[in-house]
């Protein structure tokens, strides 16, 4: 992709920051009352730790986190309807995480590299694009089939690789060097 952090360069960050946000919010959501407070103390810890590991390279050790947090909500004899959420998002997160390992940052990496490590004017470029889309006064509403076309196009747009993208997805299009590829260029 060249040179300098461009749009659409990790796929994943988004995704996978929002399962975190999704686990961690369920692991803040145990009920106090219902265990020992070194218990539900000790989830939230877990959960902070699987994500720092898997922001600075730790793939291993954040899998055997959420693996260990998933254990625990198994082991319960009948679990609050909180301790079941919190298992809902850590069995995501490891359905999730090795199906896209490819796409997983490492900050520590990127910062000792002296690479940028913030994703957010990323992040705040898709939210506008998506809450534009989903404003009720819109005649057409987006649902998880058509949202990811729509912004690996446009993405592409943002990035000026949309016929390299194009060539990508539809192998037989605009082969590179031949002369509708030279004249759409000039």
């Amino acid at each position: 992709m060249g040179g300098g952090t461009r749009i659409g360069a990790y796929p994943g960050w988004f995704h996978i920051g929002m399962r975190f946000e999704h686990l961690l919010d369920a692991s803040k959501a145990i009920p106090k009352a219902a265990m020992a407070p070194h218990v539900w103390e000790w989830a939230q810890d877990l959960a902070t730790r699987a994500k720092w590991a898997l922001w600075n390279g730790q793939a291993d050790k954040t899998l055997r986190h959420l693996e260990t947090l998933r254990n625990w909500t198994r082991s319960a004899g009948d679990p609050a309807p909180e301790v079941q959420r919190l298992r809902r998002w850590a069995s995501d997160l490891l359905e999730y995480l090795p199906t896209n390992q490819d796409s997983l940052p490492n900050y520590g990496e990127r910062r000792r590299a002296g690479k940028p490590i913030s994703t957010g004017w990323v992040e705040s470029a898709i939210n506008e694009i998506i809450a534009k889309r989903m404003a009720k006064s819109q005649q057409m509403r987006w649902n998880r089939w058509t949202v990811q076309p729509f912004l690996a196009v446009r993405t592409a747009v943002l990035n000026e690789t949309l016929t390299e993208s194009f060539r990508d997805w539809f192998p037989g299009f605009r082969p590179a060097g031949t002369k509708d590829a030279e004249r759409l260029v000039a």
